[in-house]
């Protein structure tokens, strides 16, 4: 699928969403709990999880991919970019020519773009513990890590003087 618009967030969260399904059903049975045996007990546990599921797990990972996105966004050389889905991954794909430094910047981007949210979420509302989803995304810098890889691979590139690379 091509995309080319800023809808990218919106669509990949829909996608996904059904991740959020056993946590929001564990909120209904804990509200079910309340209401039938007034056991409220463990409707802040489900809140908490599901809010984590939703704010947290899957938050982070759009504002991470949609950091991507913008970022080729303003690569000259890409025409589009193509989401390609399995079923725990989404990896864009971009069509078109783009250079070892917009590569680079691409790959930084991801992560980069989850660092802001992650301290303002530290500073602002520490208690929640949302933070660490947001600013765990620095270790997908790691050269184990497909973002990692990337930059190692168009640092070397860079380093051995290569043309823009083209992408399908």
């Amino acid at each position: 699928m091509l995309v080319r618009t800023l809808r990218f967030g919106s669509a990949l969260a829909l996608r996904y969403s059904w991740i959020l399904a056993a946590p929001a059903l564990f909120v209904a049975t804990a509200v079910w709990l309340g209401l039938a045996h007034r056991a409220w007990g463990a409707l802040p546990l489900a809140l908490g999880i599901l809010l984590h599921a939703s704010m947290g797990m899957l938050g982070s990972y759009v504002v991470h991919e949609c950091g991507h996105f913008a970022a080729l966004g303003l690569c000259r050389g890409i025409r589009a970019v193509s989401v390609e889905a399995i079923a725990f991954r989404v990896s864009l794909k971009p069509h078109g020519e783009i250079t070892a430094r917009q590569a680079i910047a691409v790959a930084l981007a991801g992560p980069l773009a989850c660092v802001v949210p992650g301290v303002v979420l530290w500073v602002a509302v520490p208690q929640l513990g949302l933070a660490w989803w947001y600013l765990a995304h620095i270790v997908l810098l790691l050269p184990c890590f497909g973002d990692g890889q990337a930059v190692v691979a168009a640092v070397r590139r860079l380093r051995a003087g290569h043309t823009p690379s083209t992408a399908p």
